[in-house]
């Protein structure tokens, strides 16, 4: 990891740009941004358990970048990936995937899919209960 020690600061520094970004309401430069510290991220080998929360950090923050932007499809893509993600690393029955789902499913009432929601919706309450 510490031949890579420069690339996860570029890649941190592309991250924290891209808050800075979003916050000053340049969205579509956020999510541009955004998108190249995943790839920076992904480009980290081997891929420890500490790049790939990162990754996940980062898509689970470009879907939030879509959803205010109304690109519902493009956020669903990305939170999927997070969840697949999210399973191998936190677990079927954690917090942070229960969220990603109630994420997921509020997208899915916006495309009224509602049992695709309520099915995700029942999952996090029974992790959160």
């Amino acid at each position: 990891m510490d031949k890579y020690a420069d690339t996860f600061k570029l890649a941190d520094i592309l991250y924290t740009m891209g808050d800075y970004l979003e916050e000053a309401n340049h969205n579509n430069d956020a999510v541009n941004v955004m998108m190249l510290a995943a790839k920076i991220y992904e480009g980290i080998l081997p891929r420890t358990s500490q790049v790939n929360r990162k990754i996940d950090q980062v898509k689970r923050r470009m879907s939030f970048f879509y959803l205010k932007m109304s690109k519902h499809e493009k956020a669903l893509t990305i939170l999927k990936e997070v969840e697949d993600m999210q399973k191998t690393l936190y677990g079927t029955k954690s917090e942070q995937l229960a969220k990603t789902w109630k994420v997921i499913g509020n997208i899915y009432i916006l495309k009224k899919q509602y049992n695709e929601a309520r099915e995700l919706f029942t999952k996090a309450h029974e992790i959160f209960k």
